[in-house]
Protein backbone atom coordinates (compact mmCIF):
# COMPACT_ATOMS: atom_id res chain seq x y z
CA UNK A 1 0.00 0.00 0.00
CA UNK A 2 1.37 3.71 -0.54
CA UNK A 3 1.01 6.39 1.59
CA UNK A 4 0.50 9.48 0.26
CA UNK A 5 0.82 11.86 2.63
CA UNK A 6 4.33 10.74 2.99
CA UNK A 7 5.29 12.18 -0.13
CA UNK A 8 4.18 15.80 1.39
CA UNK A 9 7.17 15.18 4.07
CA UNK A 10 10.96 16.40 3.61
CA UNK A 11 12.64 13.10 2.52
CA UNK A 12 15.82 14.14 3.89
CA UNK A 13 17.16 17.15 5.80
CA UNK A 14 20.82 18.12 4.20
CA UNK A 15 22.65 21.23 4.37
CA UNK A 16 22.74 23.90 1.27
CA UNK A 17 25.68 25.03 -0.21
CA UNK A 18 25.12 28.55 -2.03
CA UNK A 19 28.06 28.40 -4.45
CA UNK A 20 30.84 27.13 -5.81
CA UNK A 21 34.01 27.22 -8.07
CA UNK A 22 37.19 25.59 -8.88
CA UNK A 23 39.70 26.36 -6.56
CA UNK A 24 42.15 23.34 -6.19
CA UNK A 25 44.03 23.19 -9.88
CA UNK A 26 47.32 22.48 -12.10
CA UNK A 27 48.55 25.96 -12.42
CA UNK A 28 48.86 24.84 -16.33
CA UNK A 29 44.62 25.12 -15.98
CA UNK A 30 44.37 28.15 -15.19
CA UNK A 31 42.92 29.99 -18.11
CA UNK A 32 40.92 27.15 -18.31
CA UNK A 33 39.48 27.31 -14.87
CA UNK A 34 39.00 30.65 -15.37
CA UNK A 35 36.82 30.43 -18.23
CA UNK A 36 34.58 27.65 -17.03
CA UNK A 37 34.00 29.46 -13.50
CA UNK A 38 32.60 32.35 -15.12
CA UNK A 39 29.96 29.80 -16.25
CA UNK A 40 26.72 29.57 -13.63
CA UNK A 41 25.54 26.11 -15.05
CA UNK A 42 29.02 24.61 -13.69
CA UNK A 43 29.02 26.51 -10.44
CA UNK A 44 25.99 24.77 -10.15
CA UNK A 45 27.03 21.58 -11.04
CA UNK A 46 29.91 21.53 -9.15
CA UNK A 47 28.02 22.40 -6.01
CA UNK A 48 26.08 19.65 -6.01
CA UNK A 49 29.29 17.89 -6.22
CA UNK A 50 31.00 18.97 -3.28
CA UNK A 51 27.71 18.73 -1.95
CA UNK A 52 28.08 15.02 -1.83
CA UNK A 53 31.38 14.18 -2.17
CA UNK A 54 33.49 17.09 -0.90
CA UNK A 55 36.09 19.57 -2.47
CA UNK A 56 37.49 18.20 -5.94
CA UNK A 57 40.60 19.07 -7.84
CA UNK A 58 41.57 19.47 -11.69
CA UNK A 59 45.38 17.68 -12.60
CA UNK A 60 46.84 17.89 -15.52
CA UNK A 61 49.10 14.90 -15.06
CA UNK A 62 50.51 11.77 -17.43
CA UNK A 63 49.01 8.72 -17.28
CA UNK A 64 49.06 6.04 -19.39
CA UNK A 65 45.12 5.59 -20.02
CA UNK A 66 44.22 5.94 -23.71
CA UNK A 67 41.78 8.59 -22.29
CA UNK A 68 42.19 12.58 -22.74
CA UNK A 69 40.55 12.84 -19.66
CA UNK A 70 39.14 11.05 -16.68
CA UNK A 71 37.14 11.16 -13.37
CA UNK A 72 39.05 9.43 -10.75
CA UNK A 73 36.45 8.87 -7.87
CA UNK A 74 39.23 7.41 -5.23
CA UNK A 75 41.22 10.62 -5.14
CA UNK A 76 38.02 13.40 -5.99
CA UNK A 77 39.96 14.53 -9.23
CA UNK A 78 39.25 15.33 -12.44
CA UNK A 79 42.31 13.92 -14.36
CA UNK A 80 43.71 15.59 -17.80
CA UNK A 81 46.30 13.94 -19.64
CA UNK A 82 49.34 15.53 -20.25
CA UNK A 83 50.36 13.09 -22.67
CA UNK A 84 47.93 14.34 -25.46
CA UNK A 85 47.70 17.15 -27.45
CA UNK A 86 45.95 19.45 -25.38
CA UNK A 87 44.40 22.96 -26.33
CA UNK A 88 42.69 25.64 -24.29
CA UNK A 89 39.36 24.29 -25.80
CA UNK A 90 39.90 20.44 -25.05
CA UNK A 91 41.07 21.45 -21.72
CA UNK A 92 37.80 23.78 -21.27
CA UNK A 93 35.28 20.67 -22.67
CA UNK A 94 37.32 17.53 -20.70
CA UNK A 95 36.56 19.96 -17.54
CA UNK A 96 33.33 20.18 -18.35
CA UNK A 97 32.38 16.56 -19.25
CA UNK A 98 34.26 15.11 -16.49
CA UNK A 99 32.55 17.29 -13.76
CA UNK A 100 29.65 15.67 -15.62
CA UNK A 101 30.75 12.44 -14.41
CA UNK A 102 31.77 13.27 -10.94
CA UNK A 103 28.22 14.25 -10.30
CA UNK A 104 26.84 10.77 -11.39
CA UNK A 105 29.35 8.98 -9.75
CA UNK A 106 26.92 7.43 -7.18
CA UNK A 107 24.58 6.50 -10.67
CA UNK A 108 27.53 4.50 -11.77
CA UNK A 109 28.51 2.82 -8.84
CA UNK A 110 24.51 1.76 -8.66
CA UNK A 111 24.82 0.95 -12.00
CA UNK A 112 27.56 -1.34 -11.63
CA UNK A 113 26.61 -2.95 -8.41
CA UNK A 114 23.87 -3.86 -10.03
CA UNK A 115 25.61 -5.81 -12.46
CA UNK A 116 27.90 -7.29 -8.95
CA UNK A 117 24.43 -8.36 -7.89
CA UNK A 118 24.18 -10.56 -11.86
CA UNK A 119 20.93 -8.16 -11.96
CA UNK A 120 22.63 -6.83 -15.29
CA UNK A 121 23.96 -8.62 -17.84
CA UNK A 122 27.44 -7.69 -19.86
CA UNK A 123 25.33 -6.00 -22.89
CA UNK A 124 22.88 -4.22 -20.42
CA UNK A 125 26.01 -2.76 -18.70
CA UNK A 126 28.18 -1.64 -21.30
CA UNK A 127 24.44 -0.06 -22.66
CA UNK A 128 23.40 1.64 -19.60
CA UNK A 129 27.06 3.10 -18.88
CA UNK A 130 27.06 4.66 -22.67
CA UNK A 131 23.68 6.10 -22.08
CA UNK A 132 24.92 7.98 -19.05
CA UNK A 133 27.52 9.33 -20.44
CA UNK A 134 25.80 10.33 -23.41
CA UNK A 135 23.25 12.28 -21.16
CA UNK A 136 26.80 14.09 -19.99
CA UNK A 137 28.26 14.88 -23.11
CA UNK A 138 24.50 16.25 -24.51
CA UNK A 139 24.86 18.39 -21.43
CA UNK A 140 28.09 19.68 -21.41
CA UNK A 141 27.98 20.10 -24.99
CA UNK A 142 25.38 22.42 -24.48
CA UNK A 143 27.13 24.21 -21.38
CA UNK A 144 29.90 24.37 -24.23
CA UNK A 145 27.37 26.44 -26.89
CA UNK A 146 26.29 28.80 -24.07
CA UNK A 147 29.71 29.73 -23.00
CA UNK A 148 30.73 30.38 -26.93
CA UNK A 149 27.73 32.37 -27.41
CA UNK A 150 28.33 34.26 -24.31
CA UNK A 151 32.10 35.41 -25.46
CA UNK A 152 33.22 32.77 -22.44
CA UNK A 153 34.80 30.24 -23.92
CA UNK A 154 36.84 30.49 -27.31
CA UNK A 155 35.37 30.49 -30.41
CA UNK A 156 36.99 27.04 -32.01
CA UNK A 157 35.29 25.12 -28.74
CA UNK A 158 33.38 22.74 -30.07
CA UNK A 159 31.98 19.23 -29.12
CA UNK A 160 30.40 16.87 -32.16
CA UNK A 161 28.67 14.75 -29.64
CA UNK A 162 25.54 13.14 -31.92
CA UNK A 163 22.07 13.72 -30.30
CA UNK A 164 21.29 10.19 -30.89
CA UNK A 165 22.23 7.66 -28.59
CA UNK A 166 22.46 4.73 -31.07
CA UNK A 167 24.84 6.83 -33.25
CA UNK A 168 26.92 7.70 -30.55
CA UNK A 169 26.79 4.02 -29.08
CA UNK A 170 28.42 2.60 -32.49
CA UNK A 171 31.22 5.57 -32.37
CA UNK A 172 31.93 4.50 -28.82
CA UNK A 173 32.15 1.04 -30.11
CA UNK A 174 34.10 1.79 -32.84
CA UNK A 175 36.40 3.51 -30.63
CA UNK A 176 37.31 1.06 -28.17
CA UNK A 177 35.29 3.33 -25.33
CA UNK A 178 32.86 0.88 -24.80
CA UNK A 179 35.45 -2.28 -24.83
CA UNK A 180 36.31 -0.73 -21.48
CA UNK A 181 32.88 -1.69 -19.63
CA UNK A 182 33.02 -4.91 -21.08
CA UNK A 183 36.14 -5.43 -19.44
CA UNK A 184 35.30 -4.00 -15.71
CA UNK A 185 32.16 -6.06 -16.45
CA UNK A 186 34.35 -9.15 -17.07
CA UNK A 187 36.79 -8.62 -14.50
CA UNK A 188 33.19 -8.89 -11.67
CA UNK A 189 32.20 -11.77 -13.18
CA UNK A 190 33.59 -14.12 -10.69
CA UNK A 191 31.92 -12.26 -8.08
CA UNK A 192 27.93 -12.57 -9.77
CA UNK A 193 25.95 -15.31 -8.41
CA UNK A 194 25.09 -15.65 -11.61
CA UNK A 195 25.83 -14.24 -15.53
CA UNK A 196 22.11 -13.05 -16.86
CA UNK A 197 21.26 -14.26 -20.03
CA UNK A 198 21.42 -11.86 -23.20
CA UNK A 199 18.48 -10.80 -24.68
CA UNK A 200 17.10 -8.71 -27.72
CA UNK A 201 18.43 -5.17 -28.46
CA UNK A 202 15.00 -3.96 -27.84
CA UNK A 203 14.26 -5.23 -24.86
CA UNK A 204 18.36 -4.38 -23.87
CA UNK A 205 17.24 -1.04 -24.67
CA UNK A 206 13.92 -0.65 -22.72
CA UNK A 207 15.87 -2.26 -19.45
CA UNK A 208 18.81 0.08 -19.56
CA UNK A 209 16.36 3.12 -20.28
CA UNK A 210 14.27 1.78 -16.73
CA UNK A 211 17.64 1.17 -14.90
CA UNK A 212 18.55 4.78 -16.02
CA UNK A 213 15.56 5.96 -14.46
CA UNK A 214 15.93 4.31 -11.61
CA UNK A 215 19.45 5.90 -10.55
CA UNK A 216 18.75 9.15 -11.89
CA UNK A 217 15.77 9.53 -9.37
CA UNK A 218 17.79 7.66 -7.08
CA UNK A 219 20.03 10.46 -6.96
CA UNK A 220 17.26 12.92 -6.96
CA UNK A 221 16.22 11.80 -3.22
CA UNK A 222 19.55 12.71 -1.99
CA UNK A 223 19.71 16.28 -3.91
CA UNK A 224 20.02 19.46 -1.96
CA UNK A 225 17.14 21.03 -3.18
CA UNK A 226 14.35 19.13 -1.18
CA UNK A 227 11.72 20.60 -3.60
CA UNK A 228 13.84 17.92 -5.97
CA UNK A 229 13.49 15.21 -3.95
CA UNK A 230 9.82 15.78 -3.25
CA UNK A 231 9.57 15.51 -7.13
CA UNK A 232 11.38 12.75 -7.36
CA UNK A 233 9.47 10.65 -4.60
CA UNK A 234 6.31 11.37 -6.84
CA UNK A 235 7.82 10.12 -9.91
CA UNK A 236 9.30 7.03 -8.25
CA UNK A 237 5.67 6.27 -7.11
CA UNK A 238 5.08 6.85 -11.14
CA UNK A 239 7.75 4.38 -12.35
CA UNK A 240 7.09 1.49 -9.57
CA UNK A 241 3.17 1.59 -10.66
CA UNK A 242 4.06 1.36 -14.37
CA UNK A 243 5.69 -2.12 -13.92
CA UNK A 244 3.43 -4.09 -11.95
CA UNK A 245 2.17 -6.78 -13.33
CA UNK A 246 -1.48 -5.99 -15.00
CA UNK A 247 -1.14 -2.80 -14.89
CA UNK A 248 -2.18 -1.23 -18.32
CA UNK A 249 1.45 0.48 -18.99
CA UNK A 250 3.43 -3.24 -18.30
CA UNK A 251 0.77 -4.52 -20.84
CA UNK A 252 2.71 -2.70 -23.48
CA UNK A 253 6.23 -3.49 -22.39
CA UNK A 254 8.61 -6.32 -23.88
CA UNK A 255 10.51 -6.32 -20.56
CA UNK A 256 11.22 -9.92 -19.79
CA UNK A 257 10.42 -11.77 -16.25
CA UNK A 258 13.88 -11.02 -14.82
CA UNK A 259 13.85 -7.73 -16.15
CA UNK A 260 9.86 -6.33 -14.42
CA UNK A 261 11.21 -8.23 -11.48
CA UNK A 262 14.37 -6.30 -10.99
CA UNK A 263 13.23 -2.54 -11.97
CA UNK A 264 9.48 -3.53 -10.01
CA UNK A 265 11.63 -4.44 -6.75
CA UNK A 266 14.32 -1.06 -7.17
CA UNK A 267 11.83 1.47 -6.95
CA UNK A 268 9.69 -0.78 -4.21
CA UNK A 269 13.21 -0.32 -2.26
CA UNK A 270 13.15 3.27 -1.91
CA UNK A 271 9.76 3.74 -1.51
CA UNK A 272 9.78 1.58 1.64
CA UNK A 273 13.03 3.12 2.75
CA UNK A 274 10.86 6.88 2.32
CA UNK A 275 8.01 5.38 4.09
CA UNK A 276 5.79 5.58 1.23
CA UNK A 277 5.40 1.43 0.41
CA UNK A 278 3.72 -0.10 3.53
CA UNK A 279 3.11 -3.43 1.97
Amino acid sequence: MINLKSILLPILILPFILSAEFTNYSPQLSRAIHAVNQMDEVNEILQEVEHRIGPIQVELKPHRSKFNALWNPGLRAIQLNQNAQRSLSDNIISIVFELHNAKVTAQMDEVTQLARAGLISRLEYMETMERLEHINALSTKSIIQKGVARGIFPRNTYWNIPESFDVHFNLQKSSGHTAWFSTIYNQMASQMPRRPQEVDAASRRQYSEAIIAYVQLKDKLYASDSFARQEALRTVIHEWEKVQPGSAIASQFSLYSRQQMVVSKLFAKELRSAGILTS
